[in-house]
């Protein structure tokens, strides 16, 4: 009001304070200013909208005196009341293994926190928030949990709520084992162990060559091995594989060993070749070259054995003399007769000479093929076929042939090959013997 405006005539007859716009505009002023606290009543829902911090509020919903802070409204003198009706979900999607994840939902009680605190069961991982839901993560895979909640305001903590059900945490795989990579036909074998499932099965694999590119089996593969197609024969691979289930991928593995996918047609190099003069007592292949997959020595051989005879041809390993090593083999020959010869034989059979110093062109034939021959954790196996015609003196002809499996009783490389006859004759002049080695073709 201006100062010209008395105590008298504001009372005067003549003015209606209700209607005086000086004293109205003086009310509102006073009721504006921020530094005025009125205190008001209401329920919850009625708070003002846009309260000051240190605003007084009484909550006729809840019978306290609530101050608002910057964090909100807090009730004045009372420990928050234990939250109700908690419920988890599992959040499994993506998730790293062990390090599950899941949301949790509750009510806030009658007189309600500032802030919640969520407690897992077992393992007690925690987290807190303002409000509900509220995230915990790091749980391990494949565990069931169970949480509870606790309200923290300004005068203590209330106690814990009710616990949830059960929910079991669900992540990616753990990423799986990798073991060999075996190279075919374009195409791979690999074999891998399984990791846990991380909660959800594992529904299919993934490879990739690069640790890059992963590419998912179609149709899915779920056991070892696996099966991997559509390769370039001749190119070398190394292989990584990740598990899938319903949340994702795993780690990848560590890579696998090299492979080159062939067609698995055999190639054949030429390493040597040994022609004999007369009288030759033996041959010998000597530092044989250790970058193939298996050797093969073909032979045409005659010896000076008495005509219309049959001659073995036997072989030696690395030098070995004597009579005490490990050679064993099994036969069977044209004339039905099978059987085995026993431990410590002097040496392995690998083919069949013919016996004739008059027919100089009365050769045996046949092969011998050692296995794996680089492989120094098993013993060595031979394979041989031998087959004749010989013409004796005068119109005596008698023939052979036989197969034999043998086996070379030592896990050491094969370096060196000896061939001689079995009978401790010698080779006539003319014999061929021809050293490959065998590979797979591109």
């Amino acid at each position: 009001m201006s100062k010209a405006r008395d105590i008298s005539n504001l009372f005067s007859a003549s003015t209606d304070v209700a209607t005086d716009a000086e004293v109205n505009s003086a009310i509102a002023n006073h009721a504006a200013n921020t530094t005025n606290r009125h205190y008001k009543a209401g329920n919850t829902a009625s708070r003002p909208g846009s309260p000051n911090v240190g605003d007084i509020y009484t909550n006729t919903e809840t019978g306290f005196v609530e101050i608002y802070e910057s964090t909100g409204w807090s009730t004045v003198g009372a420990i928050a009341s234990a939250p109700s009706s908690v419920v988890a979900t599992n959040q499994g999607s993506g998730r790293a293994f062990n390090n599950g994840q899941a949301s949790v939902a509750f009510s806030a009680g009658t007189i309600a926190g500032k802030t919640y605190t969520v407690t897992s069961s077992p393992g007690s991982y925690t987290n807190t928030g303002s409000s509900s839901p509220i995230v915990v993560t790091g749980l391990q895979s494949a565990t069931e949990y169970t949480y509870t909640v606790t309200a923290i305001n300004n005068y203590g903590t209330s106690a814990a709520s009710a616990a949830s059900a059960g929910v079991t945490a669900t992540t990616v795989p753990q990423a799986p084992t990798i073991g060999t990579a075996t190279g075919a036909d374009q195409s791979a074998t690999l074999t891998f162990t399984a990791g846990a499932t991380g909660g959800s099965s594992i529904t299919n694999y993934k490879y990739s060559t690069d640790n890059s590119t992963y590419t998912a089996f179609s149709p899915a593969q779920t056991t070892s091995p696996l099966t991997i197609s559509g390769l370039t024969n001749g190119q070398s691979y190394s292989f990584y594989l990740k598990a899938v289930n319903a949340n994702g991928d795993s780690a990848a593995s560590a890579a696998s060993n090299s492979v080159v996918p062939a067609s698995g047609i055999q190639a054949f190099d030429s390493i040597a070749t040994i022609t004999t003069t007369s009288n030759q007592s033996s041959v010998t292949f000597n530092s044989i070259t250790g970058t193939y997959r298996h050797l093969q020595i073909r032979m045409l051989a005659r010896t000076n054995r008495s005509p219309s005879n049959i001659d073995g041809i036997g072989a030696r390993i690395n030098g070995d003399t004597g009579s005490n090593y490990n050679y064993t083999a099994l036969y069977f020959n044209n004339n039905g007769a099978s059987g085995a010869n026993t431990a410590n034989n002097t040496e392995l059979w690998v083919g069949w000479a013919c016996s004739s110093t008059t027919e100089a062109d009365s050769f045996g034939a046949g092969y011998a093929n050692f296995l794996d021959y680089t492989d120094t954790n098993k013993f060595k196996t031979v394979e041989s076929w031998g087959s004749d015609v010989c013409i004796g003196e005068g119109s005596a002809i008698s023939g052979y042939h036989g197969y034999h499996g043998s086996t070379w009783r030592s896990t050491n490389a094969i370096t060196s090959i000896t061939l001689k006859p079995t009978d401790g004759t010698a080779f006539l002049s003319g014999c061929v013997f021809a050293l490959y080695g065998i590979k797979d073709a591109a």
